[in-house]
């Protein structure tokens, strides 16, 4: 048999005389969609978490008080603290209270320079004379930009005592699976990793100053202490600053350094309007009071508040007074409940 006609009888049919049929394809169904759901309501907080912590102390408060006066306070005329979030709300009942406790530097932050303006006129008012004020334009989220700021102040005054971690932001509230997945990336950069960011280039200001403070407050929430639908960000974000608080103390306490946490209230801010409308009618506490409340606890070194859930409406004297208990128990701070 010749080569050609046995090499025929072996070679496969090519692709054009093959006629076998393309197996038939069946559409997918739709990918399926989340059920309708009623939208989340805030209200329900007050029914479905009952304790939350508001009368630790057996008086609580939603205006400054004698104990609380920061006009009564003295502080260092070298006494310089970093406000972020300063332009209005609590940052700015903060900044406010520090200049009126007689801080010789006070340096606030915000997205807005014209609110920081009005502020800075507002504690010059009430602050001592010499009070130098520095207004910074700063986006939590940018690391470069709390570099920036750590190096502003290093040229300007030297020295830190102080950083408030305040600004934030607060979503509205929406189930997992309904709110963008963009939202609670943003959400987890403004509250807790612009935080971390801040904390981390201003660190070794604070450490080094002389006879300083060397505090660290961040502003956490209530909303850190309860289970609520809808504010998986922001509850997650703000109960985030409580752990890295307490590892902050034991990594740097050796060094002196204070890290505390405070809920400021329920005060009626630009913040809490947006996200907990329906709340509004019972946010009526002063930021006056968690500026106050955040002075208070800075101006003298109270290693024994460190780490621990802390609420500006608790009385500080019948919170003095309870130290021994809550040292005792460990009380206050985030634990696996046997």
């Amino acid at each position: 048999m010749h080569l050609p006609k046995l090499l025929s009888i072996f070679r496969r049919p090519s692709a054009k005389t093959s006629k076998r049929a393309s197996p038939s394809v069946s559409s997918p169904a739709p990918f399926p969609s989340l059920p309708q759901m009623p939208a989340c309501n805030p209200a329900s907080m007050l029914t479905e978490n009952p304790d939350y912590l508001w009368d630790y102390t057996p008086t609580v408060h939603s205006t400054v008080y004698p104990s609380l006066d920061p006009t009564l306070f003295s502080l260092p005329s070298n006494f310089t603290v970093l406000i972020t979030g300063a332009g209005r709300g609590v940052g700015r009942g903060i900044a406010l209270a520090y200049a009126k406790a007689g801080a010789g530097g006070i340096i606030i932050t915000s997205r807005t320079m014209e609110e920081l303006e009005k502020v800075e006129r507002e504690m010059k008012a009430v602050g001592k004379r010499g009070l130098k004020v520095v207004r910074i334009r700063y986006d939590v989220k940018s690391e470069e930009q709390a570099k920036g700021v750590a190096e502003r102040i290093w040229r300007e005054f030297g020295r830190l005592d102080c950083l408030v971690n305040n600004a934030g932001m607060l979503p509205k509230p929406e189930r997992i699976g309904e709110s963008p997945c963009s939202t609670l990336e943003t959400c987890v950069q403004t509250n807790m990793i612009g935080p971390y960011f801040l904390t981390h280039h201003c660190l070794p200001l604070l450490l080094s100053s002389e006879a300083g403070a060397k505090a660290v407050v961040s502003i956490t929430s209530v909303g850190a202490m309860t289970v609520l639908k809808g504010f998986t960000g922001y509850a997650t974000t703000k109960l985030g600053l409580l752990r890295m608080a307490e590892i902050m103390q034991r990594e740097w306490q050796d060094k002196g350094l204070l890290a505390y946490t405070v809920h400021p209230g329920s005060v009626k801010t630009k913040l809490s309007e947006d996200g907990l409308p329906e709340l509004m009618s019972i946010f009526g506490d002063s930021s006056d009071l968690s500026g106050a409340f955040v002075v208070w606890l800075t101006k003298q070194r109270r290693e024994w508040l460190t780490s621990r859930f802390l609420s500006a409406n608790w009385d500080v004297d019948e919170l003095e007074a309870m130290k021994e208990g809550i040292l005792e128990r460990d009380a206050l701070k985030m634990r696996m409940v046997r």
